[in-house]
């Protein structure tokens, strides 16, 4: 592997040499490699306009309750609660940048009590930062209305599997916002994409395509090019019901033919 030097904030622990790549452990530090001296303090970040424009195209008002799933240094969930005006979370699973985003939102704030901005102790009470897999926290994530999840990366498949589990639990209604397209979801909720504009994130320059899909109902429809349009699938079911009896008739069929001849 490729030798890189971390070096954190010196008030979360100075540096130290790891190896970066498969399982390094450079997530979330501030990586300063031998042959590239940009550092990282995040996984992504996105534009304050993206940002801006997700909220316009969610419809978001105060009444909204909006979830960043791997929210970094929280800069979007502090964005969303105060130019929505309305509760915003975020979960990472990496804790030093959870302590970035914490001293982020804790400057914020305090810059608005000094200049004597009203509302900035409400605002404070907007924005929440938790250190913690979004797995664990599935009955809060129920409650949301507006989710988050820069799914970009290949590897982030699996935890979207278990993301498309818990959103079964979730009300009719909530609109989840991905950079990568997710059949499942695509499969079980209302969808559409748009192209977003250049530069919207730090790691490339190009367009991102933007999914926004929302739940319509606790089950999901047979409606692909071969389904036979059957509307009250149970969400975690992988097959369609209908489907699965005609299957199986055929299947009988075929079987009884067999032992005819």
């Amino acid at each position: 592997c490729k030798r890189a030097i971390v070096r954190t904030d010196k008030r979360l622990g100075g540096e130290r040499e790891t190896c970066e790549g498969k399982g390094g452990g450079t997530r979330g530090a501030n990586v300063v490699d031998e042959k590239d001296s940009r550092i990282r303090f995040q996984y992504g970040g996105m534009n304050e306009k993206f940002i801006q424009e997700m909220c316009e195209r969610s419809c978001m008002g105060k009444d909204d309750v909006f979830v960043d799933i791997g929210s970094g240094i929280g800069q979007i969930v502090i964005q969303v609660a105060a130019t929505m005006g309305c509760k915003s979370v975020g979960y990472e699973v990496v804790e030093q940048r959870h302590n970035h985003g914490l001293r982020l939102k804790d400057t914020f704030v305090q810059v608005l009590r000094e200049g004597k901005v009203l509302g900035a102790d409400y605002l404070d009470g907007l924005i929440g930062l938790q250190c913690a897999k979004f797995q664990e926290k599935s009955e809060e994530i129920a409650t949301a209305s507006v989710i988050f999840f820069n799914n970009f990366a290949h590897y982030f498949t699996q935890l979207m599997d278990a993301f498309v589990e818990n959103v079964g639990f979730m009300k009719v209604g909530t609109k989840i916002i991905t950079l990568s397209s997710v059949n499942e979801l695509a499969k079980r909720c209302s969808h559409y994409n748009v192209a977003s504009m250049n530069g919207a994130c730090n790691w490339k320059q190009n367009k991102l395509d933007v999914n926004y899909y929302t739940k319509v109902s606790n089950g999901w429809a047979c409606d692909g090019p071969s389904g036979c349009g059957y509307d009250n699938n149970d969400w975690d079911a992988e097959e369609c019901a209908r489907c699965a009896i005609k299957k199986r008739a055929k299947r009988n069929k075929r079987d009884n033919d067999v032992v005819d001849r």
